[in-house]
C-alpha cells in the first residue's frame, strides 16, 4: 500500500538541500507534518494512505534524528551545514596510497 515514512522523507529533504534544492526539501518536510504527534511533538515512523492509519505505531529515535538533521541543514545551522556540504571535511587518502609493490 502507498505509504510515507518520516525518517526517509527527512533524508530526502537533506539530499535535496545538498543538491541546492532547499525549496523542494522544505516542501518535503512540510508535507510530513501530519506525522507529528500533537502530544509529544515527536514524529510517527509512517502512515499508510489507503488505510488512513499510522503504521508502524512507533516514535523512533531514527525518525527524530533524521528530522533534526534535515531541519538543522535547511535552517542553516553552521555545524550541520559544514558536515553535510562536505566543504570542510578532510580530503581522505590519495587513491594511489595503497598500490601494491
Amino acid at each position: 500500500n502507498p505509504w510515507v515514512t518520516g525518517g526517509e522523507s527527512a533524508e530526502l529533504a537533506l539530499a535535496l538541500w545538498v543538491m541546492g534544492e532547499s525549496d523542494r526539501g522544505l516542501e518535503v518536510l512540510q508535507s510530513i507534518q501530519h506525522l507529528r504527534d500533537p502530544e509529544t511533538g515527536l514524529y510517527w515512523t509512517g502512515y499508510v494512505f489507503d488505510d488512513e492509519a499510522i503504521w508502524p505505531v512507533e516514535l523512533t529515535a531514527w525518525t527524530a534524528g533524521s528530522l533534526l538533521l534535515a531541519v538543522a541543514a535547511l535552517g542553516g545551522h553552521e555545524a550541520t551545514c559544514a558536515v553535510f556540504s562536505g566543504d570542510r571535511l578532510p580530503k581522505g587518502l590519495d587513491p594511489d596510497c595503497c598500490t601494491r609493490v
